[in-house]
């Protein structure tokens, strides 16, 4: 839960020079912000399982639960003057140029604490569901017995090394545009953006060398020893990991990852003499960054070798291809009607396993993607093999189309894509007339309208999920066990990888419904 509260204000004086050469402003901008959240999360516990078999049975593999809740409060104070020229020498050029100063002020710095304890829990008997439900205060608060190996009570530390700084980039970008023919120009946009200073988090408490490497996954690195990994479910313990074992995770905060973006829009715009305006786009992106394996448990961060070191790949926000389109028609005098839609590629995502399996204490690990065709007289093997085969079969459309180029080695960060996504942008402009020489502006704006009428047939708790980035199952294999005589971690492929839904995203798009006025007071700005 959390509560933000934000005040906010600003000023802009603009002036036209005399021939119209010169469009200059200054400006200013203030906000004051508070902020107050509970972070604890699975306060009641979670319990994971290895099946739906697992789970029909009450059997699960692991039980964790988080003791002590975290209440963090902020404040940040903001300021900004700017100042700003549009200067045109003469027809078809024009040059913009200013300059902006900013200055940001943070509320108290928190208090030096560098262990703050987590609770961690243990696998468990059946669960008592139903006493769980009517008495909270059932639910496991401490180990029953002995603790076993995959256990862990470590304090934990976060740090920022003293060189961190704030993200930084550099942008270019060279565009054209060109007459086609009646009303019609076409418009070619090249960017290219590279950030520095990005953020990672490496774990400093992480031994710097594995006790032993998976022979059979192309010497994937193990930072634990293979007698603490428990046989029956695979379950390792972060304690073995640890360089100083009187602490858990050490996360040091550091600003020395960078990214590359390189970018192509093509468009095409016209207007007919009725008023019908058509503008059309594709934009191409290529993304690419750095990143650690600790930034955490979502799709964003994993590895495969050492988490501690950054490696290049598909960044996790590029949408490859989008294309838009924007038709605004005139109904009447002054009337209007616009709408927007867009068609964009599917977000990208690495397929994982579904627990932690090198020790480094996150579910970040990405699977190894067995080649099903490789001959093996293993039968541990031979069934997931059976596995990726029947997945192949009958699995989702992504699965079948990202994973065989993908066979024998590392799954690929982000080597595989979502569904694309539709959306859609309605917007309803009507100009009355009034006393002040038509100065007011009515418009009612429908945002995410597929969200809408996805609600409005179906039902909130029924929705198909149109127009919303879809919710993608990214667990290729689920660990069953561990073999200590073969050092090998026995694996079941899930079925439902690459699965997406939108109906299923935790984070939904919203649709937004707006009304607004507008209400221009004062001379006319080219007078």
């Amino acid at each position: 839960a959390s509560r933000t509260r934000l005040v906010e204000g600003g000023d802009e004086l603009a002036w036209l020079s005399p021939n119209g050469a010169h469009r200059v402003k200054v400006g200013f901008l203030a906000n004051h912000g508070t902020g107050r959240s509970d972070v604890s999360e699975e306060k009641n516990g979670v319990f994971f399982f290895n099946s739906l078999a697992d789970l029909a049975a009450g059997t699960p593999s692991s039980f964790t639960r988080v003791l002590s809740s975290s209440l963090r409060s902020s404040s940040r104070s903001s300021a900004a003057l700017y100042a700003g020229d549009a200067w045109q020498p003469r027809g078809g050029l024009e040059i913009d140029y200013g300059l902006r100063l900013e200055t940001s002020r943070y509320g108290d710095a928190p208090a030096r604490n560098l262990a703050v304890e987590q609770a961690f829990g243990l696998r468990t008997a059946t669960p008592n569901w139903r006493g769980y439900l009517t008495d909270p205060s059932t639910i496991p608060t401490s180990c029953v017995g002995a603790p076993t190996t995959t256990s862990s009570t470590l304090p934990s530390v976060i740090a920022f090394d003293a060189r961190t700084g704030s993200p930084r980039t550099r942008r270019w970008s060279l565009g054209a545009t060109q007459h086609l023919i009646g009303p019609f120009s076409a418009s070619v946009d090249l960017f290219y953006i590279e950030g520095l200073s990005q953020l990672g988090i490496p774990d400093a408490n992480l031994r710097g060398d594995p006790y032993f490497t998976l022979a059979n996954e192309q010497r994937r690195p193990i930072y634990v020893p293979a007698s603490t990994i428990d046989a029956a479910t695979g379950a390792v313990s972060l304690n073995a990991s640890r360089l100083h074992p009187e602490f858990g995770e050490v996360s040091v905060v550091h600003s020395f990852l960078k990214s590359r973006t390189r970018q192509l829009t093509v468009g095409v715009n016209g207007e007919s003499k009725r008023g019908l305006s058509v503008d059309g786009s594709y934009t191409y992106t290529n993304a690419r960054d750095q990143s650690l394996g600790f930034e955490g448990e979502g799709p964003d961060d994993n590895t495969f070798g050492n988490p501690n070191v950054p490696y290049w790949g598909r960044a996790d926000e590029e949408r490859r291809h989008l294309f838009e389109a924007t038709t605004t028609v005139p109904l009447r005098k002054g009337m209007e009607l616009a709408l927007i839609a867009r068609l964009m590629s599917g977000a990208p995502f690495s397929a994982r396993l579904a627990t932690d399996i090198n020790g480094d204490g996150t579910r970040n690990d990405r699977s190894f993607v067995f080649d099903p065709y490789a001959p093996t007289t293993d039968s541990a093997a031979a069934a997931v093999a059976a596995g990726m085969r029947q997945l192949l079969t009958t699995g989702p459309a992504t699965a079948r189309q990202c994973l065989p180029r993908q066979f024998g080695h590392p799954a690929e960060r982000n080597g595989c894509s979502g569904p694309w996504v539709p959306g859609l942008d309605i917007r309803f402009a009507m100009t009355p007339k009034v006393s002040f020489a038509q100065r007011l502006t009515l418009s009612v704006t429908a945002l995410n309208a597929l969200v809408g009428i996805d609600e409005l047939l179906h039902g909130r708790n029924n929705i198909s999920g149109w127009g919303q980035d879809a919710s993608i199952d990214q667990r290729l294999l689920f660990v069953t066990g561990f073999d200590p005589a073969t050092n090998v971690f026995r694996y079941r492929v899930n079925q439902h990888f690459g699965a997406a839904s939108g109906a299923l995203n935790p984070f939904r798009i919203p649709f937004v419904l707006s009304l607004q006025g507008r209400v221009t007071l004062g001379s006319s700005r080219h007078r």
